[in-house]
């Protein structure tokens, strides 16, 4: 199961430095994950994606795009537990790389508990 990190991807801690740095705390920038489990016996994928591959997926949805959610074809419930995949661009900071896998992972989940309760 993947924690997501509060606020824009960052995780605050405290790490032991030397000389001048001793004891100061630095942020170290949580990565995005590949794979999200939904805790309904399914899991998502998630790929860092070029704009131009994005664009492409996305057709004449949108001409510029953050993310995209794509559900799998396979039908509820899922063989493979793969629900679908969740392209994010790449050339996003990492902060706006959180906030789109928020967003993006909301339209799954509702997709997702839709599928189940038909």
């Amino acid at each position: 199961m993947v924690d997501i990190p509060p606020l824009a991807g960052y995780d605050y801690g405290v790490r032991v430095g030397h000389g001048a740095m001793a004891g100061v705390a630095t942020m170290k920038r949580n990565r995005i994950p590949k794979r999200v489990n939904t805790g309904l016996s399914t899991h998502i994928e998630v790929i860092l994606a070029e704009p131009k591959l994005l664009a492409d997926l996305a057709g004449d949805r949108q001409r510029e795009t953050q993310g995209l959610w794509l559900e799998t074809r396979e039908a509820w419930p899922f063989p493979s537990g793969k629900a679908g995949v969740i392209y994010i661009d790449k050339r996003l900071p990492i902060s706006e790389q959180w906030e789109t896998l928020r967003h993006e992972l909301l339209h799954a989940l509702h997709d997702i508990l839709h599928w189940r309760l038909e």
